[in-house]
């Protein structure tokens, strides 16, 4: 007989509260449960039993060598004591032959510039050496004239083009002076000039 029930009739019993079978209403589950915590559900990887292990061994080493050479240095001590009991401890005389005077060691620092870089001619010559080669690589392209001039000097061996002003470096070359038609270049005190 309730099979027969119009689509409406289903929708009025659906609205005033009547149902076919008496359904119990659902428990919701909480979506976050509160969990209790537990030090046996901590259970450490491998690798951090064996970093305890090293920590321990090395722990343990710094330990003994801490207590070995103490006890090396008490020991040093004990005998530095019992030669001081015994009496002074006297240093072998010096031979006054091996003592020299004051004004030896004078003369030697005054003879030479301790802060000065020491000259030689043969490191001399490398820095001339090195300083030609680097301007055999440098070809003066033009200059820019005006208030502030640059030389446009070019790096024949890279292809690199440079905009120099006066006081400014290329590499460990400084362009010291702009004139007109050459520049003036230093390097380390020696000095040379490139012409257009």
């Amino acid at each position: 007989m309730q099979n027969n029930i119009s689509p409406e009739e289903k929708l009025l019993r659906l609205i005033k509260g009547e149902t076919q079978k008496a359904k119990p209403p659902r428990k919701e589950k909480p979506v976050f449960q509160k969990q209790r915590f537990s030090l046996k559900d901590l259970r450490p990887i491998p690798i951090n039993h064996f970093l305890m292990a090293v920590f321990l061994i090395l722990g343990i080493y710094l330990m003994a060598d801490l207590f070995i050479s103490r006890s090396g240095m008490i020991e040093e001590e004990v005998l530095s004591l019992r030669d001081l009991e015994g009496g002074v401890l006297e240093m072998p005389p010096m031979s006054v032959a091996s003592q020299k005077p004051l004004s030896y060691y004078t003369e030697s620092l005054q003879a030479r510039n301790l802060f000065a870089a020491q000259d030689t001619q043969d490191t001399q010559a490398k820095v001339t050496a090195s300083f030609l080669e680097m301007v055999s690589k440098l070809k003066l392209q033009g200059i820019i004239s005006g208030p502030n001039p640059q030389a446009i000097i070019e790096d024949t061996k890279t292809r690199q083009v440079y905009f120099v002003a006066p006081g400014e470096n290329i590499g460990e070359i400084k362009l010291k002076m702009i004139l007109p038609g050459k520049v003036k270049l230093n390097y380390y005190g020696q000095e040379t000039e490139l012409a257009l």
